[in-house]
């Protein structure tokens, strides 16, 4: 705990790069999980040493102090006495006295030494954490260091030592191989040399080999170091792993269950995930930032580019700088803003969308501004467009007087208070999207519904609305909306319209001349939702002015490839079934738009109820159609009002379903 308090204050005062989270976490979740095993690794290290010791130690060190003993017997040598005089017995006397002495010494020494490396391991093993622990902080590293060399040295003199005094037993036993070795002294200062070195050189090479090792490990690139930052790796990527899958998933299971009652996430449960993921949240924190800053300085460069641009192309005058060339450098980054924005959405359900854009209308900032954008690039692309409106959020707001959420005043209002497009404060960039590359986007997809909100001033090159307030009215939610009429939209519509050919216009989707109206009560009015509490809709045909025009386009080109008619349009055109003389819908709306179908484009109209009977040829067989009624039946009085469509042929048709033919009978 202290250590990530050090690592927290250490952050946030910039202490030094040493002390920063992203130096110190990985070791800071290695030391986690390596405490907890420290006093098994410290023993089984010393049990691996031990083993390696055990070999010299047994097969004759067992009886060492006898094995001696028989060595320096004075028995051994009354023969050599005998044989040489006392000058040799007294020479190999004092040798043997000086081997005893040492031997004793090294012995009791080497005994004591034992005793000390076993209260030693026993003391390293008790504050076996601490290397661990120690080796976080740059400034706690040295005691890591010391117990590591500490360590080291004690099991690495056992092994040697013992090493020295089996050595020792073998120049013993061999040296009788040696010439004249059994008859002088010299053979046993030779042996109390090895056993001398048996405890100097063992304590040295402890000495030695620890130093060696720690220097080993702390070599820039050693052993030590890359296998700790590979083992905190994978420890903190594991760990990680597994807590950001468990925190995530309840994270989601948490927004799941608010949707489900109809809520948002509480930032109280958006604040816990962020504290049980500190990393995450400070590294998003950080990028988001990040970004912010570099938005904000591409901004400010591409309003002085735009001013220091324009005055170097500028003429000095008597009335000063004049003639300037502007170029908008700020529009063009706020495309290159919206195509990186619009990633994020592109191929997202529309359910997603809906939702994400629910969220985005509440956000007032410059990020929200651009993601708006995107959304919408995104919507269009996909054909998503109408799915936004839909939602029931943005659907009470906007669905017009009659409740259609699809007309030009509803869609207008919609696009322009989404992004922010009116009023004094209007968002410029919106304002140029919406005249330049929404239009651009609805020709290029076909869909002529959303087109024209926004154009382009000739004279000017600024921003002009395409549409300009009528007037007030209350839609069925009960909301006042603001009723539109056109001022230059539909001129727009029609010259691009006319630039397709009759099959392009024959395979335009059904909202260039269809609305989807909400279903209503009957009884109250009231707006119909299903269980999901979206809206139910219904399709009618030539609502509005500009459905009306866009439906009188459809002219001799398209008869000719009105084969080719979606179904999706020839239903929303003409909905209801039909018996080949009746058509029999379920809303009182639709029943006036199929008269409005009749009277706006009457062959267009006789092709796509040939088209509905599924007749053979039914451009040519369109033409036979007369005196077909629309007739609906109110669910509230019962009574059925009929619709009559005459084109003022004195004769009526004849439809046979088994041949799948109309003729005109005069």
């Amino acid at each position: 705990i202290l250590v990530l308090i050090v690592m927290a204050l250490a952050t946030i005062l910039n202490v030094g790069e040493e002390y920063n989270y992203k130096h110190l976490l990985p070791k800071v979740v290695l030391a986690a999980l390596l405490v907890n095993f420290s006093q098994i690794i410290t023993v089984t290290i010393i049990n691996t040493v031990n083993f390696v010791a055990a070999t010299f130690y047994s097969d004759g060190l067992r009886n060492v102090w006898g094995f001696l003993y028989g060595y320096i017997n004075p028995a051994n040598d009354i023969n050599l006495i005998i044989a040489q005089g006392w000058q040799a017995g007294l020479t190999l006397g004092l040798g043997k006295i000086v081997f005893l002495v040492i031997a004793t010494f090294v012995f009791v020494v080497l005994a004591a030494m034992f005793v000390i490396r076993l209260v030693g391991l026993y003391v390293l093993v008790i504050f076996s954490p601490v290397p661990y622990i120690a080796r976080i902080l740059p400034a706690t590293q040295k005691f890591s260091e010391e117990w590591w060399s500490y360590f080291l040295k004690y099991l690495i003199w056992a092994p040697v030592s013992l090493f020295m005094l089996r050595l020792t037993m073998a120049s013993v036993k061999t040296m009788g191989t040696i010439p004249g070795g059994q008859d002088s002294s010299f053979g046993f200062f030779i042996v109390t040399a090895f056993l001398f070195l048996s405890f100097y050189i063992a304590e040295q090479a402890g000495m030695v080999g620890s130093k060696m090792i720690v220097s080993a490990a702390k070599a820039p690139g050693g052993w030590a170091k890359k296998g700790g930052k590979f083992a905190g790796k994978w420890a903190m990527g594991t760990a990680g792993q597994k807590w950001n899958e468990v925190a995530t998933h309840r994270y989601e299971a948490a927004e799941a269950r608010a949707k489900a009652r109809g809520q948002q996430l509480g930032w109280g449960t958006k604040a816990l995930f962020a504290a049980a993921n500190p990393v995450n949240t400070v590294k998003g924190w950080m990028e988001y930032s990040k970004k912010q800053r570099h938005i904000a300085s591409e901004h400010a460069k591409a309003t002085a580019t735009e001013i220091v641009q324009e005055a170097r192309t500028a003429t000095i005058t008597r009335r000063g700088l004049v003639g300037g060339v502007r170029i908008p450098h700020r529009e063009f980054l706020g495309m290159k803003e919206e195509r990186d924005a619009t990633k994020q959405f592109v191929g997202m359900s529309k359910e997603k969308k809906a939702q994400i854009a629910e969220q985005l209308d509440q956000s007032n900032t410059h990020e929200g501004a651009i993601m708006r954008r995107g959304l919408m690039i995104a919507a269009i692309t996909d054909n998503h467009i109408e799915d936004l409106i839909s939602n029931p959020y943005f659907g009470r707001r906007f669905m017009d007087e009659n409740g259609s959420l699809s007309s030009s005043t509803a869609l207008y209002n919609f696009t322009h208070s989404f992004l922010r497009a009116d009023g004094p404060h209007a968002d410029q960039q919106s304002q140029r999207f919406i005249a330049s590359d929404m239009n651009e986007m609805a020709v290029k997809n076909g869909r002529f519904d959303y087109a024209g909100f926004g154009l382009v001033n000739p004279r000017t090159g600024e921003y002009m609305p395409g549409m300009v307030a009528s007037g007030t009215a209350v839609n069925p939610e009960g909301e006042t909306i603001t009723t539109m009429r056109d001022d230059g939209r539909i001129a727009y519509v029609r010259n691009e319209m006319t630039k397709l050919g009759g099959r392009q216009r024959t395979g335009l989707q059904a909202f260039n001349t269809a609305d989807q109206l909400v279903n209503r009560d009957p009884a109250t009015g009231a707006p119909l939702r299903d269980a999901n509490g979206n809206y139910q809709t219904h399709w009618v045909g030539t609502y509005d002015d500009l459905k009306i025009t866009t439906t009188g386009l459809m002219d001799e080109s398209v008869l000719r490839e009105v084969q080719h008619t979606p179904e999706r349009n020839v239903e929303a055109m003409l909905p209801g079934i039909t018996d080949g003389y009746n058509i029999t819908v379920d809303h009182a709306d639709q029943a006036d738009a199929i008269r409005r179908f009749w009277t706006t484009n009457q062959p267009y109209f006789k092709a796509l109820f040939a088209k509905k009977l599924n007749v053979q040829e039914p451009a040519k067989q369109g033409v036979n159609v007369s005196k077909i009624n629309v007739q609906f039946r109110d669910p509230v009085t019962g009574v059925t009002r009929r619709i009559p469509l005459d084109d003022g042929r004195t004769g009526h048709q004849r439809y046979d379903p088994t041949t799948r033919t109309i003729t005109y009978v005069p």
